[in-house]
């Protein structure tokens, strides 16, 4: 498991727990380009982000 892989579980945890919106949870575990996170989330879980996911 790389370090990506981690954040964007993390940051899936952030989505359903928490009221911040996929920009700011993405910048918070550190990737620089929204767009970026956006494909590794939908990589890993075949869908992209959104709050309450």
């Amino acid at each position: 498991m790389n370090k990506y892989s981690h954040s964007v579980r993390y940051t899936s945890f952030l989505l359903r727990n928490t009221t911040k919106n996929v920009s700011e949870v993405s910048m918070e575990i550190g990737y620089e380009s929204v767009s970026h996170f956006i494909k590794a989330y939908k990589q890993q879980y075949g869908t992209t982000p959104k709050r309450g996911n």
